[in-house]
């Protein structure tokens, strides 16, 4: 059996959505101005949807592996995958999620729900509601907006752990799925989703022009702040 799913396999190119250009990758990424109170990523995000990606900005990066990257799909290599769950399957947080049980795991990299954390104690609300609580008082917000601001630290607190563990063990990227919700319907799709630890894996990135971008439906996306 192969470590590599027809998906990943049958993606020679890879798309990055973003609002401004630039010349070369940096990894980790620069921050956007006013995501301060956000998680920082240290990984370089990409889709093989490239209707995806363009929800993400105005402008389109497109991208190929280097021969030589050694990425880890979890949705095809059992064993790897497998490798990575006991890494970090007692890790604090993570611990205490359905993400890191077996058969969740395994089964949800092919959906997207492993990169959406399922906590299994109903205690750990209190804990966030006052974490939620102190990020209103100290950037003073909404409570409502700091709600959101924690959400989405927690899946990005997650992705990063995730993303962390398989660079130690030796890998450039991971492959998998991630959830793409529509705001209006809250209907879910699973999308491509490439996580790449350096700039070395992947080519510089090619501008796609506004003739190649008019065939590409203008779509939005709850996808984590627009991490394409």
């Amino acid at each position: 059996m192969s470590n590599f799913s027809k998906s990943f396999q049958e993606s020679p190119y890879w798309y990055h959505g973003t609002s401004q250009q630039f010349d070369s990758w940096l990894c980790p990424p620069p921050q956007k101005p006013g995501d301060e109170p956000l998680v920082a990523h240290k990984c370089l995000f990409f889709t093989s949807n490239i209707d995806f990606a363009s929800g993400a900005g105005s402008w389109l990066a497109r991208v190929s592996l280097a021969s030589h990257a050694n990425i880890l799909d979890a949705t095809a290599n059992y064993n790897a995958a497998e490798q990575l769950r006991r890494k970090i399957k007692d890790l604090d947080l993570i611990s205490q999620t359905l993400n890191v049980q077996h058969d969740f795991w395994h089964q949800h990299w092919k959906t997207g729900h492993v990169l959406r954390a399922v906590f299994t104690d109903p205690l750990l609300q209190l804990e966030f509601n006052r974490q939620i609580n102190n990020i209103a008082h100290e950037y003073g917000i909404p409570e409502k907006v700091a709600e959101f601001i924690f959400k989405q630290n927690i899946t990005r607190g997650l992705i990063e752990t995730i993303c962390t563990a398989a660079r130690i063990l030796g890998y450039d990227g991971i492959f998998g799925y991630e959830i793409d919700k529509n705001p209006d319907t809250g209907r879910e799709i699973s999308q491509p989703w490439l996580a790449v630890f350096s700039k070395e894996t992947i080519s510089t990135p090619y501008w796609m022009t506004e003739e190649e971008l008019s065939n590409v439906p203008k779509r939005c996306f709850d996808d984590d702040f627009g991490r394409y």
